[in-house]
């Protein structure tokens, strides 16, 4: 029996969305980001992209299980999914990195907005752990002449800082 052209189409697209997305988060991809940074975001007028990381995964892995880390993973995607928009891309870059970028918005929108989603998603562990498991994220605008590259680079250096912050609190070093 011959498949038909149909059929060749429809496995065609799924190779596509599979070679452009996570298969646990359902997010686009490393390979997706680095296409549109190419093709998209150098266009628009203005950009704000977040470095995401998830603090304390390893511990989960660790102390939990694996299984509790991919829940972890697969709640940040499904809480990321219900932000994305034509102008909102939502990425899993690497485990337990993701991105957000946003073009059209204001700065000051961009960060509000971002607060408000990490506020709603708050802790990602179970309260009864004796370890706190959420997101941290560092961010950087750019408007007009953009270089996408510096702007991730300068919102990963920001998300870095954020998250040595954070661990000091979590273990109580200050």
């Amino acid at each position: 029996m011959h498949a038909s052209a149909n059929d060749f189409i429809d496995g065609m697209h799924e190779l596509d969305w599979e070679a452009e997305h996570d298969s646990m988060t359902l997010l686009y991809n490393k390979k997706k980001f680095d296409k549109r940074k190419k093709s998209v975001y150098p266009y628009v007028d203005k950009i704000y992209i977040a470095c995401l990381d998830i603090i304390n995964l390893s511990i989960v892995n660790t102390k939990l299980s694996v299984e509790a880390g991919d829940s972890i993973i697969s709640k940040v995607g499904r809480e990321l999914r219900r932000i994305s928009s034509d102008n909102i891309h939502c990425y899993r870059l690497e485990e337990d990195n993701f991105l957000i970028v946003m073009f059209g918005f204001k700065e000051d929108e961009a960060v509000k907005l971002i607060n408000q989603w990490n506020d709603r998603v708050g802790r990602l562990n179970r309260a009864t752990d004796n370890f706190d498991c959420r997101i941290v994220w560092g961010g950087s605008y750019g408007e007009n002449d953009i270089n996408v590259d510096e702007i991730f680079k300068r919102a990963d250096a920001e998300m870095y800082c954020q998250k040595m912050i954070i661990k000091k609190e979590l273990t109580g070093i200050m």
